[in-house]
């Protein structure tokens, strides 16, 4: 399952908890697009920020519906997800050092320098 498809699972569930109303549904759908924005690759650097900052703080749009915006913070750290609650920089860097140790994994002697001609 991709991460698209499990924020997609927690919106989801979220969904349940809003009134079935015109202004439960474009509160869900401003949260959900909030929610995929978070997992998505292909939006702007500040858009990005704009859902971290957004899905971190007590969401508008849950609280006008009496919806724990704590409880959806949960689900989506329950699905595996709570690494994109995190901003971009401490994203970047955790990546970052990944990328370093599976590199220094693969070549532990360093550098890939050989003596081979």
């Amino acid at each position: 399952m991709t991460n698209k498809h499990k924020m997609l699972a927690v919106s989801y569930k979220i969904k349940k908890q809003f009134p079935r109303t015109r202004e439960g549904a474009l509160f869900h759908a401003i949260i959900e697009r909030a929610l995929l924005d978070l997992v998505s690759d292909f939006i702007e650097l500040n858009e990005k920020e704009s859902a971290i900052e957004y899905v971190n703080s007590e969401m508008y749009h849950a609280d006008a519906c009496d919806i724990e915006s704590g409880w959806i913070r949960r689900l989506i750290n329950e699905v595996g997800l709570g690494f994109y609650l995190l901003s971009v920089k401490e994203q970047n860097k955790i990546r970052l050092d990944i990328m370093i140790q599976n590199w220094l994994i693969e070549d532990p002697e360093g550098y890939g320098i050989t003596d081979e001609v």
